[in-house]
């Protein structure tokens, strides 16, 4: 039995030296972290510009750097404070507010189902790009502020199109192939009398 035990210890591989143990994988920063929409700013006045506050939260691993945050869609500039790039460490929250200014109605729907933030992400792991969705109250603060700033323009009344009539007129006449020689004595002789 030790026979048998000492040849199998001798067929198993052996341990290179220097070899460390696999550490575990880092989470992907936006597995980690959480965008949550705390409501808009307490006056948000009649113009095109409106403020959004946030909170932004990392729960575990390792910090993650916010280098990035834009409001989609298009037609929409957006200014962060404070300005991004920004650290947050796991288990605290950073709060953020996210001015958004229309600058091009034609380009944005009037009510917006599904708003989101396109962030860049950036933790020891990776560097990702994504999109936080959210849900009834941006929406509904968001679609005020695009009305606010966009029904006045769309208000105006648009030209209105006619269609175009085309009144096709064809006057025809008659011309023989080959004037018999009679045809063309009396013509003529009708025009000398």
């Amino acid at each position: 039995m030790t026979a048998l035990a000492a040849a199998a210890l001798w067929l198993l591989p052996p341990t290179p030296s220097g070899h460390k143990p696999q550490e575990p994988a880092q989470p992907w920063p936006a597995v980690t972290t959480a965008f949550r929409y705390t409501g808009v700013a307490d006056n948000p006045g009649a113009g095109p510009t409106r403020d959004f506050h946030f909170e932004v939260s990392v729960h575990d691993g390792p910090p993650v750097t916010v280098s990035h945050i834009n409001a989609a869609p298009g037609g929409l500039r957006t200014r962060t404070t404070p300005p991004t790039s920004f650290t947050v460490r796991a288990g605290s929250a950073h709060r953020i507010t996210v001015r958004i200014t229309v600058t091009d109605c034609g380009a944005l729907p009037v009510n917006v189902n599904l708003p989101f933030l396109d962030v860049t992400l950036r933790n020891k792991h990776a560097i990702q790009h994504y999109s936080f969705i959210f849900g009834n109250r941006y929406s509904r603060d968001l679609s005020g502020l695009l009305h606010t700033a966009c029904d006045a323009t769309r208000a105006l009344p648009s030209p209105r199109v006619r269609r175009e009539v085309r009144v096709l007129t064809m006057w025809t006449r008659r011309v023989l192939a080959n004037p018999a020689e009679s045809d063309l004595h009396t013509s003529s002789s009708t025009g000398t009398s």
